[in-house]
């Protein structure tokens, strides 16, 4: 076996790591972020944790844009 061919089997099993960890990681990524914030925001979004002024701020549209960026 050469240099050439070891560097070859390198490359690709690294190349091979990184698409499981990108199957892994993109439907993980897709579940935080597009599935459980519309089931927890109203949950987490109530008077207890917040005060009412906060509450209304965050329903508001450029105030909930911050809300959603952070």
């Amino acid at each position: 076996m050469s240099v050439i061919d070891l560097l070859f089997y390198i490359y690709f099993g690294i190349m091979g790591v990184g698409l499981l960890v990108m199957l892994v990681l993109i439907p993980l990524w897709a579940a935080l972020h597009h599935i459980l914030p519309s089931k927890l925001d109203p949950i987490l979004f109530q008077r207890p944790f917040f005060k009412s002024s906060e509450l209304l701020n965050y329903r508001v549209f450029p105030l909930s844009l911050f809300r959603s960026l952070n």
